[in-house]
């Protein structure tokens, strides 16, 4: 949308922030508002400022995939969340920027996270050959060297992960926490982030909008991030 029409809806800049802020919040999904604006002409330029980002955002998750450095504009732009915010169960899904583990979690028929409270979190929920959710212990050796095996990268060998992932599940089955909740400043914000008991792994998240987060997994020694999105279900 050009600056003209937001212009031609009057001069007024109180009465262009407030119906811009209505057509934002019911059109987009994207959570780009700063609740730090102390003006509704402060509110109009940041909207306007942030438009190519809102459309970027519905490009990008309606698509499923993008480059690494559009995922991390995206990023930055979006506001984090509070420990609150991320209680419950997530379904997830891999945003693709062409890194390694791009669709290797969904061959093993990933489901997503739960959140219970910030001491109690199951970060790694999959499904049975019925459908149903279990909970996975990671497992720090067999992880390390599941990440570098080349079948990560071989489409033709990943019904054998499924395979094999339904085979193991009786020995990684757990009801124990594996992972815990902080607020965690990542790329310059403050957010909720999940830290892997037993994994040099912490999954920062920032908010699509009330019921969407995109998430950042930062492996230790690995140049570049994995990303994912969670949509709340319960």
């Amino acid at each position: 949308m050009s600056a003209s029409k937001f212009a031609s809806i009057d001069q007024n800049p109180y009465k262009i922030a407030s119906e811009t802020l209505a057509l934002h919040t019911t059109t987009v999904p994207c959570s780009l508002l700063s609740s730090s604006l102390s003006s509704p002409q402060d509110l109009f330029n940041n909207l306007y400022k942030n438009m190519q980002t809102v459309e970027s955002c519905q490009s990008i998750l309606n698509a499923g995939k993008t480059t690494t450095e559009s995922a991390l504009q995206l990023f930055d732009a979006l506001e984090p969340v509070d420990l609150d915010f991320m209680m419950g169960r997530w379904q997830g899904g891999g945003l693709h920027t062409d890194h390694y583990l791009d669709g290797f979690l969904e061959t093993l028929n990933w489901y997503g996270k739960e959140f219970v409270d910030p001491e109690t979190v199951h970060p790694l929920l999959f499904l049975d050959s019925q459908g149903k959710i279990f909970k996975v212990a990671p497992n720090p050796t067999a992880i390390n060297v599941l990440f570098n095996l080349p079948i990560l990268k071989n489409d033709s060998l990943k019904p054998w992960l499924r395979l094999t992932n339904s085979l193991l599940q009786p020995f990684v089955n757990t009801e124990e926490s594996q992972a815990r909740l902080r607020m965690m400043d990542y790329r310059g914000k403050v957010s909720a982030t999940m830290i892997y008991d037993h994994l040099p792994i912490n999954d920062s998240f920032r908010q699509v909008d009330e019921n969407t987060v995109l998430g950042i997994m930062d492996l230790k020694h690995s140049p570049q991030p994995f990303f994912f999105v969670l949509k709340r279900r319960f």
